[in-house]
């Protein structure tokens, strides 16, 4: 047993290496508090994802975003046990874990040309020390990489977020969950399953304390039970996330719409 919770711990923390965060300069937002829409990925969705991912381009404190490798002191250990972590872009966009044409597909449905797609699908597949010579900070003519602009670096991460939105609703169904939520409270559910899905669409605990209506034990798992044991650095991320999911809740109560099946209240 001690020997299985030592490989899903590492296959966590392994799943956290590009979901450090950057920044929380966004502007406060007031959670949204009306139902939740099923059809495409909402704007307040891509808005608590992207305050994390990226702070500064979504603030236009950068209009560019360049290619890099994160943590790049790691990339050797990744090369060694064969990750997948590549040069990224935008809100999280990793080469490395995409095949040419998925980086076409994604890029093409963002807006962009294929041309254009092309331009960053050279960089699709590799990984670790390989990675980090063609992007890294000291990769010899840096200045020659394709950028992107912060417009569409928000339509690939509304082309990523997509099949995340998805699970959460497909989750949020099968429990018979999807009315009780409103949009602020989701936006929380769909960024947290951007990060790994273990955290939301596939989570166990968290959906027993949504049926239960008991808000408080959601926010205490929010903050100290999703991913933090294994990557530290996550836990002001978390208590972010988990006070707008705390805000989003108090508008649902101060409208009178909190109806959670259960009795248990924050």
């Amino acid at each position: 047993m001690k020997r299985i919770y030592r490989i899903m711990a590492a296959a966590i923390a392994a799943a956290f290496i590009f979901v450090v965060p950057t920044s929380a300069d966004a502007a406060p937002r007031v959670p949204g508090n009306g139902p939740v829409v099923t059809d495409r990925v909402t704007d307040e969705e891509l808005y608590v994802i992207a305050s994390w991912e990226n702070g500064p381009l979504l603030t236009g404190a950068r209009t560019v975003d360049e290619l890099q490798y994160p943590l790049e002191v790691n990339a050797q250990d990744c090369t060694d046990r064969g990750c997948t972590n590549g040069c990224t872009i935008g809100y999280g966009y990793n080469l490395g874990a995409h095949s040419v044409s998925d980086v076409v597909r994604d890029f093409e449905a963002a807006g962009m040309t294929r041309e254009r797609a092309l331009e960053f699908a050279r960089f699709s597949s590799i990984t670790g020390i390989e990675a980090v010579a063609l992007c890294g900070r000291d990769a010899p003519n840096r200045h020659l990489l394709p950028t992107m602009t912060a417009d569409e670096s928000w339509e690939l991460l509304r082309v990523m977020a997509a099949s995340h939105k998805q699970n959460v609703v497909n989750r949020a169904r099968a429990e018979g969950l999807l009315p009780y939520f409103n949009s602020g409270q989701f936006a929380i559910m769909v960024a947290l399953d951007y990060q790994n899905p273990v955290l939301s669409s596939e989570a166990t605990y968290v959906w027993r304390q949504l049926r239960a209506g008991d808000t408080s034990a959601v926010l205490r798992n929010i903050r100290n039970h999703m991913g933090t044991r294994f990557a530290p650095g996550l836990q002001t991320r978390r208590n972010w996330e988990a006070s707008y999911f705390a805000w989003a809740t108090r508008r649902q109560r101060a409208a009178g719409q909190f109806n959670w099946p259960g009795t248990r209240a924050s």
